[in-house]
């Protein structure tokens, strides 16, 4: 093929890859009977199909999937039958349900052993992203926590950003008082996530949702 059109095997092949992205995308759209809502969706879906992650970044996928309920719904699929990541030090996962919370932990977890932290470590790590992935769960009804190997500043360690498109926090400072609860739930909370790791960090914009960045360093 390449030969007849004048070009190279590798040219060729990712053609075909970006071809076979878009057709899984349009069937299954077909298959799930969805009409794309807006001009960003199919654009969005293509670059998760194809696993382009500089392409998701320009296109900031993670917050049209906060805010589409169409594509958030697809996105399953296609993270599912895409190639995956050459980087095993990143995870990211979107979530909705109390599934995603032992998800995102297990996540959070494997990551953090990658980046060299020691067993007490690993569950401290964890607790603190079940903490934030269920305030997602309970509060927002969607949201994603991304979870990654860093280093800065010669010392290792790893980030937890989680993000959600929910009513936001009326008083920061008030749910982040040791105590503070809305759902009288036994978890730690937010001042229980704060506590446990090095750094912690939220923004807030009433109707427009809450992200959450916490550090961890060995």
């Amino acid at each position: 093929m390449a030969a007849r059109r004048g070009s190279t095997p590798g040219a060729i092949a990712a053609q075909l890859n970006r071809t076979r992205a878009k057709l899984r995308v349009e069937y299954l759209l077909a298959q799930a009977g969805i009409t794309p809502p807006s001009d960003r969706c199919r654009p969005v879906l293509y670059a998760l199909s194809m696993g382009d992650r500089r392409r998701q970044r320009d296109l900031d996928t993670a917050g049209h999937l906060l805010e589409c309920d169409p594509c958030l719904r697809l996105s399953a699929e296609l993270f599912d039958r895409r190639p995956q990541a050459d980087n095993a030090d990143e995870s990211r996962v979107l979530v909705s349900v109390d599934a995603d919370v032992v998800t995102a932990r297990r996540k959070g977890r494997e990551i953090a052993a990658r980046a060299g932290f020691a067993a007490t470590e690993l569950t401290v790590i964890a607790t603190a992203i079940s903490e934030i992935a269920r305030n997602i769960v309970k509060f927002a009804e969607r949201g994603e926590v991304v979870i990654r190997v860093v280093t800065e500043e010669g010392r290792r360690g790893v980030t937890v950003v989680a993000r959600d498109s929910g009513p936001g926090i009326a008083d920061i400072a008030e749910a982040l008082r040791d105590g503070f609860s809305t759902y009288h739930g036994l978890g730690l909370g937010l001042p229980g996530a704060r506590r446990l790791m090095d750094e912690f960090d939220i923004v807030s914009e009433k109707g427009k949702g809450t992200t959450v960045t916490m550090a961890k360093w060995l």
